[in-house]
C-alpha cells in the first residue's frame, strides 16, 4: 500500500476534509500559476533568436523573461519560505495535513514527505534576492544582480519540480494537473513574430544576400529555419 492509493476519505479525519479540500483549490492553483510563468520563459528561451540578427534578444523578449522570472522566484518563495501563523505555505500545509491524517496512515504519509523533501541549499539565495531586489531596492542589489546571487533559470525550473512533487504527495489519491494547456495563443504570437524576420524572407527578398548569409548558420539552424518556411508555406531552402 502506498499513500496515494488511498481516497482522501479513507486517509483523512472526517471533519478536516472540508478545509482539506479548500485549502488544496487554493495550493492547487498557485502552483498550476507558477508552471505556467515557468512554461512561458521556456518557451521564449527555446525561441530562435537567430532569426533577429544584431540584438541579444528582442526588448520584448527581455521585459518578458525578466517580468516572469521575478513573479515565479517571488510565488516560489511565497510557497515555500514565509513563515508566519496567519499564512498559507506548502510546508505549513503539509504539516497541519499530516496531523490529520488517520494515525494508521501517519507513518506511511511520513515516509511518502520524506521522498520529496526540499533541498534547502539553493534558498538561502532565493531569499535574498527576493527581499533585496524584487520586494525592495538595497544598495548593493539595486544597480544589478552580482553573478553570485544570480539563481539560473535552470535551478528555478528545479525548485518547481520539487514544489510540485510536494503537492502530488500530499494529494493521496488524487492526481492534480500542472501542465500548462490550451497554450496555442502562446505559439501563435512566436510565429507572428517569426513570420517578421528578414532572415526567414531573405532567399525571396535578397537572394544574393541569402547566399552570404547561409555560410554562417549550423545545420540545427537552417533545421529550424526550414520549419518555419514549411509552416508559413514557403519553400524549404
Amino acid at each position: 500500500m502506498t499513500i496515494q492509493s488511498l481516497k482522501i476519505q479513507d486517509a483523512l479525519e472526517i471533519g478536516f476534509v472540508p478545509e482539506y479540500e479548500r485549502v488544496m483549490q487554493f495550493l492547487h492553483g498557485e502552483i498550476s500559476r507558477l508552471n505556467n510563468d515557468v512554461f512561458i520563459v521556456e518557451q521564449i528561451l527555446s525561441f530562435p533568436i537567430f532569426l533577429f540578427p544584431g540584438t541579444e534578444r528582442p526588448l520584448f523578449f527581455r521585459r518578458i523573461i525578466d517580468n516572469f522570472l521575478d513573479a515565479i522566484l517571488l510565488r516560489i518563495t511565497k510557497l515555500t519560505m514565509d513563515k508566519s501563523s496567519d499564512l498559507y505555505t506548502l510546508p505549513g500545509i503539509r504539516t497541519d495535513i499530516s496531523t490529520k491524517v488517520k494515525k494508521e496512515y501517519r507513518t506511511l504519509f511520513e515516509e511518502s514527505l520524506k521522498k520529496t523533501e526540499f533541498d534547502w541549499s539553493l534558498y538561502p539565495q532565493v531569499k535574498r534576492l527576493r527581499n533585496k531586489r524584487i520586494a525592495h531596492f538595497t544598495k548593493v542589489f539595486a544597480f544589478g544582480i552580482p553573478e553570485d546571487e544570480r539563481p539560473s533559470f535552470a535551478e528555478l525550473n528545479d525548485l518547481c519540480t520539487a514544489i510540485n512533487s510536494q503537492l502530488q504527495s500530499i494529494s493521496f489519491g488524487t492526481y492534480r494537473a500542472l501542465t500548462p494547456w490550451g497554450h496555442d495563443d502562446i505559439n501563435g504570437i512566436l510565429d507572428c513574430i517569426a513570420k517578421c524576420s528578414v532572415i526567414l524572407n531573405m532567399s525571396e527578398e535578397n537572394p544574393e544576400l541569402w547566399l552570404q548569409w547561409k555560410e554562417n548558420f549550423q545545420k540545427n539552424e537552417l533545421d529550424t529555419l526550414n520549419q518555419y518556411r514549411k509552416k508559413f508555406g514557403l519553400s524549404e531552402i
